[in-house]
């Protein structure tokens, strides 16, 4: 049975990258109910409806909790950097949480070198430049980054082949950079949930037998929380995807593409 840290009683920031993510949201609300329910968060992300919405959604749910957004691009280094320093202008966050991901029409990729473009960005790129610049303030009183892969990064099929490489990209560069971090006060978490039950994770699997293996959110988000918490550097989510992947590299590339269409 997995157990969890006491909440804590003081206030506490959130920053959350990706502030219209299911997972990310069901992470960000686990993690301040585990602090007390007190503090600041803001969400962060393209402009949408669905962000306002979202943090709506968190202060009705943490009335103590103050809650906004910052909306601007992930595209590209001088939209991050500008959308970074707006939310650094506020408070330095004691959790980061970037929750970005973006599935990949691979026949749209493999035409359209900006289709291309703008996933490896948000997929891989715009992750780790993020972790990057909060890492620089945030070493300066310490805290807890906590950046979403995928399982799809442990072993890359044809049929998801640029998302799964974006994801590999970030696994590499977040075990190296734990490394760096160690000894700062800051821990990063790897979050490498499965299929989960979200809107993505339905359309991809539509048929009843896909959706019976969706993981529920909720649980995602407690399996998480207790990793970060405990400065953990990766955990998967289910736990039976660790195993699972570690069968499914040793499978030979050729047999593998033969379910990867």
């Amino acid at each position: 049975m997995t157990s969890f840290p006491t909440p804590r009683t003081d206030a506490r920031s959130f920053v959350l990258i990706g502030g219209t993510s299911v997972l990310g949201r069901a992470l960000l609300e686990r993690l301040i109910f585990l602090s007390g329910g007190k503090g600041t968060a803001v969400l962060a992300g393209r402009e949408s409806p669905g962000l306002a919405a979202a943090a709506d959604e968190i202060a009705g749910r943490f009335p103590e909790v103050s809650v906004s957004t910052v909306s601007g691009s992930i595209v590209g280094a001088a939209g991050i950097e500008s959308l970074s320093g707006r939310i650094l202008s506020s408070a330095v966050p004691d959790f980061l949480i970037i929750a970005l991901g973006s599935p990949a029409d691979e026949k749209a990729a493999e035409d359209n070198p900006r289709v291309l473009s703008e996933k490896l960005w948000i997929n891989a790129s715009a992750p780790v430049i993020f972790l990057e610049i909060f890492f620089r303030q945030m070493r300066k009183s310490g805290g807890r980054m906590a950046v979403f892969g995928s399982v799809a990064g442990d072993r890359i099929r044809r049929g998801n082949y640029t998302y799964g490489a974006a994801k590999s990209l970030v696994s590499a560069y977040a075990e190296v950079f734990s490394e760096k971090a160690r000894g700062s006060g800051v821990t990063l978490t790897l979050i490498k949930p499965g299929p989960a039950d979200t809107p993505l994770g339905r359309a991809a699997h539509p048929g009843r037998l896909g959706r019976m293996f969706l993981a529920d959110p909720e649980a995602v988000a407690r399996r998480a929380a207790c990793a970060v918490l405990r400065g953990r550097r990766t955990v998967y989510a289910p736990f039976w995807w660790r195993p699972l992947m570690a069968l499914v590299r040793l499978v030979p590339g050729r047999l593998l593409s033969l379910f990867s269409e």
